[in-house]
């Protein structure tokens, strides 16, 4: 962000401008997309901050920068002349921000002696969002505006369709004020009257509410407002980091963590730090108080008149943090492995060359026993917090850990693999015949080079293998050998993406080969391809690979919640698809 002119644009928004700098700022604005851009977002950032007008005392905000504006001797008109302003696209969502921005500056920065100042300023923000609303057809560009199908026309009915901006994804005895939809919009403002809920935003975090609590969804999707009650957030991925929580007097803004609040009928609020941590920043009359960052096992009150900040006992049994009924593995899972047993950033455990098989790198987290090892030091992947999801929709765990098959100190033998004659497992993966399954993964390639092994089923040569679930040159394929000795093979047509979380699955019923794609966020799995087959795999007693197929094929990406399954299941019964809640 350009340090001088964010300062410009709240200085702006202080009233802090002389009436040649809102001059020379009003034409900054007509010529910079940069420089509108940054004020619309920052007075978008500050209306979130303002109380509802049912909660307003008179005209006073909490805001820092809705606050005594200097005064000013002269009002009499400031002359500026505009250039004009192009756009040559258009984004309803685009428009709504600026719309948004400008009614907020006209709203909570006017007073009657800054009229003429902000009249312009107003005006070119306007113009902005007419600009954009309507495309301008430069000199050069004689063509006239046309209107695809998709795109309706001037005699056509809008769409106005609201922003998706997360989902009702789970609830517990739930009684609601007025009753939410499975999608969830910015805007929507709801009461939990009783009962527990669980609401995943489109980045993947995740508020528990415990009634009774009122919420309000924002333009924002990574973040919503608490006016009252108990929320548990849970920001385990990448793209949940930066989740916020604006209550009356304080913005709770996460940093990857796990985090309770509560805020009374007063307004005050309790935020409880279970893992990671947060930053706190008061908001009281006068405006922002200097950010806390409060770590795991702490807790702050603030109150609610005076933003006064205090150290209270942490109490982490007080929240809920989870309203999912405790996972039963179902009976035709064979094998889970989830990595939640490693720490990030250390490396998981190896077997010295064959040495020590009780130094086993992850669990099986079903009945059966069989773990995952690697075999040497510098072909032992590190455990990494980058995961997909912070829990698992389909059954509500918690998801922490992931496989780093791509780090940049190991080499590129990275492997897991299955031992079974040296752990005796209940079933046996490795030996039993599964005349249906399900292979599933959650993938974030790091490279689109060669053949590269997720998950496989394989003995010394690469090329004796049952199965391989994986990447060539660039795209996810599934491969086997049926019954026949046939290799069959399922190839995504689409490149894969770089450093992007995919979910897998690819399912044989005996007659067909099927391979399913998810990206991380997205809405549903979708078919990408089928073959037939005779025979739902060549029954060789293979060990099975993680990341590798034993001899080659070595992936470079981060991989976790690996499942095997002896049925050959349905889309809706993927990790990675939401059950109705």
């Amino acid at each position: 962000m350009n340090k001088q002119l964010a300062e410009t644009c709240l200085r702006y928004l202080d009233g802090d401008l002389t009436e040649d700098e809102v001059k020379a700022f009003t034409r900054l604005l007509a010529e910079s997309t940069e420089a509108a851009d940054l004020l619309a977002e920052l007075a978008l950032d500050e209306q979130h901050y303002r109380q509802s007008p049912a909660d307003s005392k008179g005209d006073v905000m909490s805001l820092a920068h809705a606050l005594a504006m200097p005064p000013i001797e002269s009002t009499a008109e400031v002359e500026t002349e505009l250039p004009t302003i192009q756009y040559t696209a258009s984004d309803r969502l685009t428009k709504q921000k600026y719309a948004s921005a400008l009614s907020y500056v006209i709203r909570h920065t006017f007073t009657p002696k800054r009229a003429a100042m902000l009249a312009t300023a107003a005006a070119v923000l306007l113009g902005v969002v007419l600009a954009i609303a309507f495309m301008t057809i430069g000199p050069d560009d004689p063509r006239p505006i046309t209107h695809s199908p998709e795109q309706p026309g001037p005699t056509d009915e809008p769409t106005n369709k609201p922003m998706v901006v997360a989902k009702l994804t789970a609830e517990r005895d739930a009684v609601w004020d007025r009753r939410p939809g499975q999608d969830l919009f910015a805007n929507q403002r709801f009461t939990l009257t009783q009962g527990f809920a669980e609401i995943t935003t489109n980045h993947g975090a995740v508020a528990i509410l415990e009634a009774p609590a009122t919420i309000e969804l924002l333009d924002n999707p990574n973040a919503l407002r608490l006016q009252t009650g108990k929320l548990v957030g849970i920001c385990g991925t990448e793209s949940a980091k930066g989740f916020t929580v604006y209550t009356p007097n304080a913005r709770i803004k996460d940093i990857g963590t796990e985090f309770g609040l509560e805020v009374d009928e007063a307004g005050s609020v309790i935020a409880d730090v279970i893992s990671g941590e947060i930053v706190l920043t008061p908001v009281v009359d006068r405006g922002e108080v200097r950010s806390v960052a409060i770590h795991r096992g702490e807790a702050y009150r603030i109150a609610a008149e005076t933003g006064l900040v205090t150290p209270v006992p942490t109490q982490p049994q007080r929240f809920v943090r989870s309203i999912k009924p405790s996972y039963k593995t179902p009976d035709y899972v064979v094998a889970y492995w989830r990595f939640e047993d490693g720490t990030p950033g250390e490396f998981a455990r190896h077997t010295s060359m064959g040495r020590d098989y009780s130094s086993f790198a992850s669990t099986d987290t079903t009945e059966n026993g069989n773990v995952l090892f690697s075999h040497n030091e510098g072909e032992n992947p590190r455990f990494t917090g980058i995961v997909p999801s912070s829990t698992i929709p389909q059954t509500g765990q918690l998801n922490r850990v992931a496989v780093d098959n791509a780090s940049a100190d190991r080499n590129t033998r990275s492997n897991l693999f299955t031992v079974s004659k040296h752990t005796n497992p209940a079933l046996n993966l490795e030996a039993v015949a599964l005349p249906q399954w399900t292979v599933e993964a959650s993938v974030m390639p790091k490279s689109l080079q060669g053949e590269q092994s997720y998950v496989s089923k394989s003995f010394n040569n690469i090329r004796e293998r049952s199965l391989m679930l994986g990447l060539s040159q660039g795209h996810f394929f599934v491969e086997i050998t049926d019954g026949t000795g046939t290799t069959r093979t399922v190839r995504h047509a689409v490149q894969a993406t770089l450093d992007a979380w995919v979910h897998l699955a690819a399912v044989c019923d005996g007659k067909t080969l099927t391979l399913y794609i998810k990206a991380a966020g997205g809405q549903h799995y979708e078919s990408i391809g089928q073959t037939p087959v005779q025979g739902a795999m060549d029954q060789a007693s293979n060990e099975w690979n993680v990341g590798g197929a034993r001899a080659g094929s070595y992936a470079t990406a981060l991989i976790d919640e690996v499942r095997i399954c002896n049925q050959a299941l349905q889309p809706s019964q993927f990790l990675f698809s939401y059950p109705d809640p």
